[in-house]
């Protein structure tokens, strides 16, 4: 798993770890969870410390995520029988987006830098990703708002 802080848009990165899981899930769903867990707890930690320095934090930390269902679950706490194992943990991260400290946005995969930290990318996705840790999007929000697309079923005929 791994994640990247900046200040703001201009900013470099001011803080990224990438790191192997410490805990086995049971889906990819779960998986972005904990994801998504540890990088919050990180994120309000730097809220705190910024705010201990003089910089109190107004606005929800938004945290960019790819994982649509994993956005779901936490947003909308719907605990079911294959997710009742990690309540504690979604409560907190319930809260936390209730409590307007966390904004969860989803963004396509092909624009989440985090990737950079955790991933095999080609090498032109690799220098424009290495290039927004060094200095930043240049004020450009790291997506260019693109929707999730609905998911479609495919059907598909086949002749004998």
């Amino acid at each position: 798993m791994g994640y990247c802080f900046y200040l703001n848009l201009n900013s470099g990165s001011i803080y990224a770890r990438s790191h192997f899981a410490t805990n086995v899930s049971h889906s990819s769903c779960e998986s972005e969870v904990f994801a998504l867990d540890e990088t919050i707890r990180e994120a309000l930690y730097l809220r705190g410390f910024l705010s201990e320095l003089g910089f109190p934090q107004t606005h929800a930390t938004i945290i960019y995520t790819d994982s649509v269902s994993a956005k779901a679950l936490i947003e909308l706490f719907n605990v079911g029988p294959k997710s009742a194992h990690i309540i504690m943990r979604l409560n907190y991260l319930h809260e936390q987006v209730l409590l307007k400290n966390i904004e969860l946005k989803y963004i396509n995969t092909n624009f989440q830098v985090a990737d950079i930290l955790t991933k095999l990318l080609s090498v032109p996705k690799h220098q424009l990703f290495t290039d927004f840790l060094l200095s930043g999007h240049s004020g450009i929000p790291p997506i260019q708002e693109i929707p999730h697309p609905e998911k479609k079923i495919k059907r598909s005929s086949t002749r004998l």
